[in-house]
């Protein structure tokens, strides 16, 4: 039973989201939870054997598991399918890319650098693979300080001056989609908001923004803005 201070109206959505999970009072309520072998408490289906910060993590079987079949109606199960599951931590995409080219892995999970997936891709079939592109939920955004850029007329301005196409273009080699809105396009209520709003390279706008704060910059014809979150 959970008891709140006060009432929140999405906390079932909070705690089925990936990131939630009840832990007991034990733990330290300010800092780091338990993540050695045998002290974290948990009730999936699997349970942790092994654990070495940053570079490894092993999960086996758990015996107890309270609900094998619990997908069995979606055609999945019993639960767990494997007995082990091993997850290699990479510091860098590149040992990814090598894990992917030697098949010393089953499945790759998040950044793949552009210029290692084109490479992937224009060599599938001497290296046995298939790439295949599908939709994502992830998103890079930029994001401000509003304390270091108080006025939103310049934040407004570097909104209508991106060129989400040169960014597709340029940075991710055409294998990404220009965002308009802060809940992607494949997620329910996303709606392009920002394209009506702001546009693309809309440095004439962003201009005329700038000249009524009385600001001698300028922005040139092109500005493109190259990010890359790790």
């Amino acid at each position: 039973m959970f008891h709140l201070f006060s009432p929140v109206s999405f906390f079932n959505q909070l705690m089925a989201f990936s990131v939630s999970a009840p832990v007991p009072w034990t733990y330290n309520q300010n800092g780091l939870q338990p993540s050695t072998a045998g002290s974290v408490i948990g009730t999936g289906p699997y349970v942790l054997t092994t654990h070495v910060p940053d570079q490894l993590v092993v999960l086996d079987r758990n015996p107890t598991y309270y609900n094998p079949s619990l997908y069995q109606a979606e055609g999945i199960g019993p639960i767990p399918k494997m007995d082990r599951v091993v997850i290699n931590i990479k510091s860098t995409d590149s040992a990814l890319k090598q894990d992917i080219e030697t098949k010393a892995v089953d499945v790759a999970f998040r950044t793949i650098a552009p210029v290692d997936l084109a490479d992937l891709e224009g060599r599938q079939t001497s290296l046995g693979l298939t790439v295949k592109h599908g939709s994502s939920p992830q998103i890079r955004f930029l994001v401000f300080n509003v304390n270091l850029v108080p006025d939103k007329h310049v934040r407004q301005a570097i909104a209508y001056s991106v060129d989400r196409g040169a960014i597709n273009s340029l940075v991710f080699l055409g294998q990404a989609t220009p965002l308009y809105s802060m809940i992607p396009p494949d997620l329910p209520f996303g709606s392009p908001v920002f394209q009506g709003k702001y546009g693309d390279a809309q440095c004439a706008s962003a201009n005329a923004l700038l000249l009524q704060l009385g600001s001698a910059m300028r922005l040139q014809a092109e500005i493109v803005a190259v990010a890359r979150d790790r």
